[in-house]
């Protein structure tokens, strides 16, 4: 599903026509000064399969599967928190303390696991296991034909108004929103490749087109950081006198 993938990411994130809206351009920025921007080239297009999604989505799903271990783990704590401790009454230690005589593990309200729409624990290789072929369903009965097509039906999934989505264990919404929060991870992170052969560029392209110039290895110096103050303090200038003389 690597082709079906790629278009619904592009249904997500449609970066192509967000740069050709946005006022923002790096090419115009000192902070990237000699740095390639090939995606912005004549004829050129910037994609989440062109920043590298297909191959970062499915290393995601190859390290994750770990999770399905620790969901289970996590369960059997949540239903025995106190099933391990050493205190022979723990319950007993626990009120002589003031303490509640039993005690929640919240390694689930507490937000430090992998949590759906719901806030119920998930495990990416299980929940796509289960949602895969529900899109796969839904794309055999009606494909969309063109990129405004994927949009909508990204949209459609996400409000849960494809008819087809067969409900078997999670809603289209419940799965857009972790596929779309996915492709997210993808285009703003630093782990991802450029899948464009001879353009490594291509795997921050995001984030340059952001104006964010963090990467790994970067180190600035104070004569950066000095430079990049000056330019800050002339745009809050031009700002306030802009202000002046429209009032």
């Amino acid at each position: 599903m690597r082709a079906d993938l790629a278009d619904l990411a592009e249904g997500v994130l449609p970066l192509q026509r967000w740069i050709e809206h946005k006022t923002y351009d790096p090419r115009a920025d000192p902070t990237f000064e000699g740095q390639p921007t090939p995606w912005r080239d004549p004829g050129q297009t910037l994609t989440p399969a062109k920043v590298g999604f297909g191959g970062f989505f499915a290393g995601l799903l190859r390290e994750t599967s770990d999770d399905v271990q620790s969901k289970a783990r996590w369960q059997r704590a949540a239903a025995a928190p106190l099933l391990r401790s050493p205190l022979g009454d723990v319950h007993a230690w626990r009120a002589e303390r003031g303490l509640d005589e039993t005690a929640t593990f919240g390694i689930v309200p507490s937000q430090n696991v992998l949590l759906d729409i719901q806030n119920e624990q998930i495990a990416r290789i299980s929940f796509y296991r289960d949602t895969l072929p529900d899109l796969s369903y839904c794309l055999n009965v009606d494909r969309p034909k063109t990129p405004a097509a994927w949009e909508t039906f990204a949209r459609a999934l996400l409000t849960n108004e494809v008819s087809a989505w067969p409900n078997a264990v999670h809603t289209s919404s419940a799965f857009m929103s972790q596929f779309a929060a996915d492709v997210l991870y993808a285009v703003l992170g630093m782990r991802n490749f450029s899948a464009v052969p001879g353009e490594p560029a291509y795997a921050t392209a995001v984030l340059t087109e952001l104006g964010q110039a963090r990467r790994r290895g970067n180190v600035n110096t104070p004569a950066q950081a000095k430079a990049a103050v000056a330019r800050f303090l002339e745009q809050i200038h031009r700002d306030m006198q802009s202000g002046r003389r429209a009032v």
